[in-house]
């Protein structure tokens, strides 16, 4: 199958395979090497591998073996709904099938995915250092005059300091952690996007300046009504 715009060579090679194709236990290079013959000689610049469930996209103008082309998968039984709604439209939506931005996020994804892996797996083991999880240590002073300040802010007494590096140094690093994509508005007019963009720094800038509750609660919702006009979801409903 096939995502074509007027007569022109098609944009995305779609691959089908039946719902007990197992992506982990089958043999996926098959599928792989059918799915870009397909794209070579259409001259297709996406492709996409699916049993239904199991999604799995390639950029196939980026060199490499097809472990390497690959952008994004997805499992749209397990993965978050928002997420999967976000990517599938990112990448297969008919405006940005029509205007080849498809293909242009799936190479610009591709090329910042290793950068971005490797800085996610370092994650929990940079909030480990920053609340010097299971050592004696003191966590770090900026961590603790955040925790600090909100707290004061929040109940209108400020806390212990050995009350706040105790509770730093119990948090741990989650047990799972997988990535999801944060995929940036890419539907609605500019003055929608730059309105989305003020709001959303203007919250963190609230948010890092200690602003009070109701402060925080006035630059979430202007957060909220930015993304609820461009048809997505607020930043803190699209990450795990």
């Amino acid at each position: 199958m096939a995502l074509c715009v007027s007569n022109r060579n098609p944009r995305c090679i779609i691959e089908l395979k039946s719902k007990g194709y197992d992506f982990k236990r089958l043999n996926r290079s098959a599928g792989d090497r059918q799915l870009f013959e397909y794209s070579f000689h259409a001259g297709a610049p996406l492709a996409l591998l699916t049993n239904g469930v199991g999604w799995r996209f390639y950029s196939t103008q980026s060199a490499g073996t097809y472990a390497e082309c690959l952008v994004r998968s997805l499992d749209i039984e397990a993965d978050d709904p928002i997420e999967v709604a976000e990517v599938l439209g990112r990448y297969l939506s008919y405006t940005n099938t029509e205007s080849g931005k498809a293909a242009d996020f799936a190479r610009q994804d591709l090329i910042a995915r290793p950068h971005g892996d490797k800085a996610f797996q370092v994650i929990p083991n940079a909030w480990a250092h920053l609340v010097k999880a299971d050592s004696d240590a003191e966590p770090d002073e900026r961590l603790v005059a955040l925790l600090s300040k909100t707290t004061a802010l929040l109940s209108d007494h400020t806390p212990a300091t050995y009350d706040v590096e105790r509770f730093l140094r119990r948090l741990k690093p989650p047990e799972r952690w997988t990535r999801v994509v944060v995929v940036e508005p890419t539907k609605g007019s500019p003055g929608l996007k730059a309105a989305y963009t003020r709001a959303k720094r203007a919250y963190d800038n609230a948010v890092e300046d200690g602003a009070t509750k109701a402060a925080l609660d006035v630059a979430r919702a202007r957060v909220e009504a930015a993304a609820a006009k461009l048809g997505i979801a607020p930043p803190w409903n699209s990450s795990a």
